[in-house]
């Protein structure tokens, strides 16, 4: 039996394998190119796809705050093309402690992040709006409210 699964174990970790996740890259080493010129991505698609990435790749991806988002545009990141999206955030590492406000250069295409770029040069001077559905700090914010809000009508009702 422990013969067989020193045989069986590599099987098993190689299925765990996902070759065409590209969690993200720090910035330097490779060549990031972009233009100005809008893209015709759909606002909801490329935030789905960003939101979808974040969560799936970032450490504590709920512990997000002050975390902006722009608009879409054409870009070359790491060699492929696509629509370049730029988001700016404070996140926590892996120690738990908060790294400050970073911009990471995300590459969408087909509804998908394909490639980034953390801490990017390329996101320097986009302009960047609220993005309060991914802030963590602000959802969390708004369930204490919710839930001191019900524990005062349950108190009324009672009363």
């Amino acid at each position: 039996m422990y013969r067989l699964s020193i045989f069986v174990m590599p099987l098993v970790l190689f299925g765990c394998y996902a070759p065409h996740a590209n969690p993200p890259q720090q910035a330097g080493g490779d060549i990031v190119e972009a233009s100005l010129q809008p893209t015709d991505v759909a606002e909801s698609g490329y935030q789905a796809s960003v939101a979808a990435y974040i969560k799936r790749y970032f450490v504590h991806a709920d512990s997000l705050r002050a975390v902006k988002i722009g608009e879409p545009f054409s870009g070359k990141l790491h060699g492929r093309a696509g629509s370049m999206v730029c988001v700016e955030m404070d996140a926590k590492n892996r120690a738990g402690s908060y790294t400050g406000l970073k911009r990471t250069a995300f590459l969408v295409k087909d509804q998908n992040v394909i490639e980034s770029d953390y801490d990017s040069s390329l996101c320097r001077s986009q302009q960047l709006g609220a993005w309060p559905e991914m802030d963590g700090s602000a959802s969390r914010a708004s369930r204490r409210d919710e839930v001191q809000g019900s524990v005062a009508k349950k108190q009324q009702s009672t009363k």
